[in-house]
């Protein structure tokens, strides 16, 4: 067994409270309301290095899959993978997400680490097929093994934060919960 933890009083966890900075106090009172969920520590995966990395390329394997099995369907799927490549043109991505400015939405590069020259000439692999030849999944599937290391330290950025947000909850959270019932 482990040495007991010696318990801080309510005013010593209220007076480091008060020194952190607003935006520190009002996500530990959020936390401390609502307890640990992953709506907070997803907030946080934006704000970490490592955690917005795995976002990205979460979302990325997610559009890519959907663009993958379109492209099984003659028309609809070159038209889904021309689109993916053709944001593969930097001033092309710049002029799309100044029109979409104003919906809060940014246009990415869906498969960075894929060079033009692949998603150019697996393109052209559809011509002798019609069109029916599903080449995204080429581009998918070498995203997704670029991905994956991004993936893996993003699940571990995920386990530390929401070890960080539950150790937060012990401490704070007893306290703040019995300050707002006592103003209720």
């Amino acid at each position: 067994m482990g040495k007991p933890e010696s318990k801080i009083s309510p005013a010593e966890i209220l007076g480091e409270f008060e020194s952190l900075s607003v935006k520190e106090q009002e996500e530990i009172l959020e936390l401390a309301v609502q307890g640990v969920n992953l709506k907070l520590i997803y907030k946080r995966m934006e704000e970490d290095p490592q955690g917005q990395e795995a976002v990205n390329a979460l979302r990325r394997l997610g559009a890519n899959t959907v663009i993958s099995i379109l492209d099984f369907i003659p028309g609809v799927g070159l038209l889904a993978s021309g689109s993916a490549d053709a944001l593969k043109i930097k001033w092309l991505r710049k002029i799309l997400n100044l029109g979409l400015k104003h919906l809060k939405v940014q246009v990415e590069d869906l498969t960075p680490d894929v060079s033009k020259k692949i998603a150019y000439l697996t393109e052209l692999l559809e011509i002798p097929f019609f069109g029916t030849a599903p080449t995204h999944f080429v581009e998918t599937t070498i995203q997704t093994a670029r991905d994956i290391p991004r993936l893996k330290r993003g699940l571990k950025a995920y386990k530390r934060l929401k070890e960080e947000e539950r150790k937060k909850y012990e401490k704070f959270g007893p306290v703040i919960r019995e300050a707002k019932n006592k103003f209720k």
